[in-house]
């Protein structure tokens, strides 16, 4: 993300998002939680949030995903495993 643009007296000044969040774009100034349904980062320096696949869910802390538990599913895309 952002911090400061380019400038005469100093170069621009990026940070790094953390897994669980996402830069979303060039011009982000700060990191975005991946917390939209089935959302999640598993790296640190995620320009997107990635969407959980089919038979799986986004852990609690949105940084991996998990399979969803025996006679349960999911879709993708999706908090929860019914």
């Amino acid at each position: 993300f952002l911090i400061a643009r380019c400038s005469p007296e100093a170069d621009t000044d990026c940070g790094d998002c953390l897994a669980g969040t996402a830069s979303m774009g060039g011009d982000a100034t700060e990191c975005t939680s991946c917390t939209k349904p089935g959302e999640y980062s598993d790296t640190d320096k995620a320009s997107a949030c990635k969407l959980a696949p089919a038979g799986t869910k986004p852990s609690e802390n949105r940084t991996t995903t998990e399979l969803c538990p025996k006679n349960h599913f999911s879709i993708g895309a999706n908090d929860t495993c019914t």
